[in-house]
């Protein structure tokens, strides 16, 4: 997942304006902007590191719950 949001945006970024909208306001006017690359890195990383958290707690979960059954 973590790759198709990096590799996606790159793939269309001849579509895509320079810099990108990152933020609107409540009227919706955006009010925020940001490189290409830099979006996709960090959409990336918070991607890879939510999984890496819910894998980690998934696995826990696991050992506890097969420990408990013992």
């Amino acid at each position: 997942m973590a790759v198709v949001l990096l590799v996606a945006p790159l793939a269309i970024r001849d579509r895509l304006p320079d810099p990108l909208a990152i933020h609107w306001d409540l009227s919706g006017a955006p009010n925020g902007f940001g490189p290409l690359i830099l979006i996709a890195l960090v959409s990336s990383v918070a991607v890879a590191i939510a999984w890496v958290v819910f894998l980690r707690t998934y696995r826990v979960e696991m050992l506890q719950s097969h420990a408990g059954a013992m």
